[in-house]
């Protein structure tokens, strides 16, 4: 690092500290001298106190032009009485807020010979929170200068969270800051990547003064209540207490029918077993439990003929035994168990409803399960083959 770029600590008074470097600086910057020596034992001391905000106003600098800057910390400076050129306001975190977030707010006030005086979020610096006056929109500002975003999205969605910083005793002096919004992916791609309240429906609630709302969609309950939709929301997940269970439409049936023709894509279910009546029945669960597979073999295959049939048999037996590892099962072969499913190609097809789920896929005709006949013609025998089944990491 050569003269013109090398930084000093000093002292000056009661224990105030200067930074400065020598070199340019555009808003008039000059070296001061010192006119007291700090004991050596000291510096380490004074350098990791003033290291974080040294560096947390380096981007303002860089920003204002300056190669170098004095900035001066320790001892409060009284800002009626100190003349002041300008103020800039960083969030030294990152650029952006998130619900729920909270980020200290550094601003970096200018003196006229370039010195800058620096205030950070927790009050410490020359300058503190409580001589400046900042005014926050959609965050908020406590008196330690830490911006709060708050966590209820209906607060901030599709507004721009904006901070001004004034200095009473300088009124021309101002600092305007923008504050980007970063947004929770999982309430986005949900909420707004579903269509916003049209493509979420209420499958399910815990609360029995909510189950009229089943089978609804949010736009139709909040209709139903007179309330922006957002409102009617929390205020559904607050009276179930986070217990609802719903249906987000987010998928895109060109993507759906992309992937169902690749040779290596197989299908499986991420849903329970399904209970036809008594305390386990589910009124209005997703309708994939009841008839994914008959829609695959009858719309896709037999209606769109997106595939020939004996692939599609393989994407639902074979091939995702084979990738699960499930010995002997997935082929009608010699030592194999016997789990076989007898339909009609000609009449497959689903019934199952996102309003009325419950409802038994057509067309199939007999159900083995380990060699024995549990379905037959529409009704179950009464037989109980099946058992669980463990991968390859089982003890």
């Amino acid at each position: 690092m050569n003269e013109g770029k090398q930084q000093e600590l000093l002292a000056e008074g009661r224990g105030r500290t200067i930074l400065s470097s020598r070199g340019h600086c555009n808003t008039g910057g000059r070296h001061v001298q010192p006119f007291s020596f700090v004991p050596r034992t000291h510096i380490p001391h004074l350098i990791s106190s003033t290291l974080a905000t040294s560096l947390a106003v380096a981007s303002l600098l860089l920003l204002s032009g300056c190669t170098s800057a004095k900035v001066r910390m320790g001892w409060k400076v009284y800002l009626d009485r100190t003349p002041i050129a300008s103020i800039q306001a960083s969030l030294p975190k990152g650029p952006g807020i998130a619900p729920g977030e909270k980020s200290p707010l550094v601003a970096a006030l200018t003196e006229p010979d370039g010195t800058v005086l620096v205030t950070e979020g927790q009050g410490r610096g020359k300058v503190l929170w409580k001589d400046l006056e900042v005014t926050a929109v959609v965050v908020t500002a406590n008196q330690k200068g830490i911006v709060i975003l708050p966590r209820d999205p209906r607060v901030s969605d599709g507004k721009v969270a904006h901070v001004t910083i004034t200095v009473p005793s300088h009124p021309d002096i101002r600092a305007e800051l923008d504050i980007p919004l970063r947004y929770n992916y999982n309430f986005t791609s949900n909420f707004s990547g579903s269509g916003g309240p049209s493509g979420i429906l209420i499958a399910s609630v815990v609360n029995r003064d909510l189950e009229s709302s089943q089978g609804k969609r949010l736009s139709e309950v909040a209709t139903e209540q007179n309330k922006d939709p957002l409102d009617a929301l929390f205020d559904f997940i607050q009276a179930d207490k986070g217990l609802t269970s719903a249906l987000y439409f987010i998928a895109s049936e060109e993507d759906l029918q992309t992937g169902l023709r690749l040779p290596w894509t197989s299908i499986g279910l991420d849903i329970n077993e399904m209970s036809l009546d008594g305390p386990l029945f589910e009124a209005h669960t997703h309708p994939r439990g009841y008839g994914s597979m008959a829609r695959f073999l009858g719309h896709y295959v037999g209606d769109l003929q997106l595939m020939p049939l004996e692939q599609a048999i393989r994407k639902i037996t074979s091939l995702p035994a084979q990738r699960e590892h499930l010995i002997n099962r997935g082929l009608i072969k010699e030592g194999f168990f016997a789990d076989v499913t007898i339909f009609d190609p000609a009449t497959i097809a689903d019934r199952a409803t996102y309003t009325q789920p419950a409802q038994l896929s057509e067309g199939v005709k007999y159900v083995l399960v380990n060699g024995q006949l549990e379905y037959e013609n529409g009704h179950l025998t009464g037989a109980q083959a099946g058992k669980p089944l463990k991968g390859q990491g089982a003890k």
